[in-house]
């Protein structure tokens, strides 16, 4: 099978260890084994596979240092999934920084620890998709929140890129300044140990924006600040947080705003002072808030 370019093994049964003759064969450009119950270390000879564009291991029990000089070798990578198993140890992104055709990356529910702010090197890819949910971001140094939101160089200049750090542990350092990435398209930062004034980063022009998580952390103050611009915001869910202020007119400039979740935080004040206008809102959930007085008619009326 010399020839073979793409093989799909994922969602089956296999077990044990990645078979080394996989590594026979230089044709492949597509290996799919995720959804398996494949476990072990990552053969060394999966460097040599030069002609891989998309490498699916997701999902199985790989354990052992993550082998990230390993994969770094594989300069026609476009698509490296390697969530979902038990990789251990600390890696930088800077290990990936010569794959030039790198446009998705997710390494989330991992225990690793994912090095960000090494100011050494410069990427020579454009992501379309950082996954790092679930792992340790910059556990040794004292900035948490990555400073590559605000850089384009990251980031790909054809479409809106993704970013999803669910459960990442930023711990603190509020919400990165968000200027550099005028093509954010969709946000997860949901329990991140997050606990500065909501949307601090979100002060300028973010305006490709359609999907925000910041839900599950520590967040306070207002929902959103002034100036605050993100006309094509669809969903912004900030349930299970500490906001204590609706702030309505801030809401003005999120005029596509479809889906605003602010369940479990410290609202209050009348239910009336708290309905922004916002003609496109399908879906409020103001649950488990202290919110006093009667339901205005308002709440009820067409927009």
């Amino acid at each position: 099978m010399q020839s073979l370019s793409i093989l799909n093994l994922a969602w089956n049964n296999l077990q044990g260890q990645i078979s080394g003759c996989l590594c026979e064969i230089n044709s492949f450009t597509d290996l799919h084994l995720s959804h398996n119950q494949l476990h072990g270390d990552i053969d060394a000879c999966f460097s040599n596979m030069s002609s891989l564009e998309k490498l699916d291991i997701s999902a199985n029990s790989f354990n052992g240092t993550f082998p990230s000089l390993l994969f770094s070798n594989l300069t026609n990578i476009e698509f490296l999934f390697g969530n979902h198993n038990d990789f251990t140890g600390r890696i930088s992104l800077s290990s990936f920084a010569n794959l030039s055709k790198l446009s998705f990356l997710h390494l989330l529910y991992n225990d690793l620890e994912v090095e960000t702010e090494s100011l050494s090197w410069l990427p020579s890819f454009n992501l379309h998709g950082l996954y790092l949910g679930g792992c340790n971001l910059n556990s040794h140094v004292a900035i948490k929140s990555p400073a590559l939101f605000q850089h384009n160089t990251f980031w790909s200049p054809c479409i809106c890129p993704i970013i999803h750090l669910l459960g990442a542990f930023l711990l603190g350092c509020s919400i990165p300044p968000l200027d550099g990435m005028r093509r954010l398209s969709i946000l997860d930062l949901s329990s991140s140990g997050l606990d500065g004034e909501v949307l601090i980063g979100v002060t300028g022009n973010v305006t490709s924006l359609q999907y925000m998580d910041l839900s599950l952390n520590k967040l306070h103050g207002g929902i959103l600040p002034k100036n605050s611009s993100m006309p094509n915001l669809k969903s912004l869910n900030l349930h299970s947080n500490m906001l204590s202020k609706m702030n309505p007119d801030n809401l003005f400039e999120c005029s596509s705003l479809r889906v605003l979740d602010v369940a479990k935080n410290d609202l209050s004040r009348e239910l009336s002072t708290q309905r922004p206008h916002l003609p496109m809102l399908m879906v409020l959930i103001l649950r488990q808030n202290y919110l006093q007085g009667k339901i205005p008619e308002h709440l009820c009326q067409s927009n």
